[in-house]
């Protein structure tokens, strides 16, 4: 998978050992704010707050609306 800048995704959340089967598989949606080589993307919320860590693709998938 190959994301542009804007498109919209879901993320893995982390910490899925707490919770069980009632935790959310995926959050989101959230906005691709930057790609960088090698399939790593720094993502901001859908207010436009840029998040400090960057996600690699295999925690990302397409959010359709």
């Amino acid at each position: 998978r190959k994301f542009k800048e804007g498109d919209l995704v879901l993320k893995r959340p982390m910490g899925r050992d707490k919770g069980g089967n009632m935790v959310a598989n995926w959050e989101g949606p959230f906005r691709i704010h930057e790609a960088f080589e090698g399939g790593v993307y720094r993502l901001e919320t859908m207010e436009g707050e840029v998040m400090s860590r960057t996600w690699n693709v295999a925690n990302l998938r397409f959010y359709y609306s």
